[in-house]
């Protein structure tokens, strides 16, 4: 059976943890206050860069380009690195774009599926209304990843083996 991505919901707070959906409430008030501060405009680090310095201002640890290794048949693909992983839950991808496109979307939803992460926001810094770049797309319960394909990241791999049964 493959991957399908209708299984994987974009809104909603009611099938999360409670604990969660605080927490991503905090991530995005963190991203509004940069929006306001920095506006549309500028390329995708630096507000990555400005959301990270706020979340720890928050309290909140932010990881920044958390690495994972993507093996195929027991052979290295590549790497790819997540903008920011908070708190080990929730993946904040930045973005800086005219509008969000299905890859970004796809990206995202890969993301989530490669490490079993619960929950991902999707952020547009280029919208002149934070609130109309955000899309959160949700992976509760997590779905498990396919067998030929693993993420090796010490970051992640600690999450996923609290979260695996």
């Amino acid at each position: 059976m493959g991957f399908d991505p209708t299984n994987m919901r974009t809104m909603g707070h009611g099938d999360l943890p409670p604990e969660l959906n605080r927490l991503s409430e905090r991530v995005i008030g963190c991203a509004m206050h940069v929006h306001s501060l920095l506006g549309p405009g500028l390329r995708e680090k630096f507000y990555e860069q400005a959301l990270a310095l706020e979340l720890g201002r928050c309290g909140l640890r932010a990881d920044r380009h958390v690495p994972f290794k993507v093996l195929y048949a027991g052979e290295v693909l590549g790497e790819q690195c997540i903008d920011l992983v908070v708190e080990s839950l929730i993946i904040v991808e930045c973005k800086g774009v005219t509008a969000l496109t299905e890859q970004d979307h796809a990206q995202l939803l890969g993301y989530l599926r490669f490490t079993g992460l619960p929950l991902g926001l999707l952020m547009n810094f280029h919208a002149v209304r934070l609130k109309d770049g955000l899309c959160r797309k949700i992976n509760w319960p997590p779905v498990a990843r396919p067998p030929e394909i693993v993420v090796s990241s010490p970051r992640v791999l600690s999450v996923n083996s609290a979260n695996t049964p």
